[in-house]
């Protein structure tokens, strides 16, 4: 489920000044293209607060290439698509779903895979328990099954002959991708999102810098 905030006539009082429906619409559509602006800027710097070092993954990234800004006939909408980001904002608490028992979700060092898939997504998991380092606890969780690569070292004689020998590699896997749970409890946080307030302030400013350049436009054409 997305998230989406509203730009209407509550975020200024410039709106009423517009003689149509679709003016006011396309107004509104202006603040809300600057409100987008505004959100992917503060997605970017979650990301770089709240992503972990030298993980492969991007959430807050993620979501800020899923900003989109449209009018819906009255006032426009700032829409953000990310799978999870919903969640984060609101809170709740997620149990499975029809015919299942648990609840999956990705480990801390989990790849980006795992925030955008679900477990279904993946051919190489297996079921284990290990010892979850959130409360330090045995749980059930799904692990990357073990692997060791393979490179053929090609070697030539002095007699003019190439020798061939496999070489295995480090084993790869064991890593904990999600942990299983009965269900899972998330508290919300407002922080996701620029305050409220913030918004329909930056959605008021776009629309007045866009009255005054079409006003300045007229102005030097007439």
């Amino acid at each position: 489920m997305s998230v989406s905030v509203l730009i209407d006539d509550r975020a200024s009082p410039l709106i009423s000044r517009i003689t149509t429906a679709a003016q006011a619409s396309g107004l509104a559509l202006v603040g809300a293209r600057a409100v987008a602006v505004q959100v992917r800027g503060h997605m970017l710097k979650l990301n770089q607060e709240r992503s972990r070092k030298g993980v492969g993954r991007s959430f807050y990234g993620q979501a800020a290439k899923s900003v989109t800004s449209v009018s819906d006939g009255l006032g426009a909408l700032v829409n953000l698509s990310q799978r999870g980001l919903r969640l984060r904002f609101l809170g709740g608490v997620v149990r499975p779903g029809p015919g299942k028992k648990l609840v999956a979700y990705p480990a801390a060092d989990a790849p980006r895979q795992a925030y955008d898939q679900s477990p279904r997504a993946f051919n190489d998991l297996d079921l284990s328990r290990q010892i979850n380092p959130a409360h330090g606890g045995l749980q059930l969780c799904l692990i990357r099954r073990a692997s060791t690569p393979i490179s053929f070292v090609r070697r030539k004689r002095k007699d003019g002959t190439i020798a061939t020998r496999v070489k295995a590699g480090a084993v790869l896997g064991g890593e904990v991708v999600y942990w299983l749970a009965k269900k899972t409890t998330h508290r919300a946080d407002p922080s996701v999102l620029p305050l409220d307030e913030a918004m329909q302030t930056t959605a008021a400013e776009g629309m007045r810098t866009h009255l005054l350049t079409q006003a300045q436009r007229n102005a030097s054409s007439n």
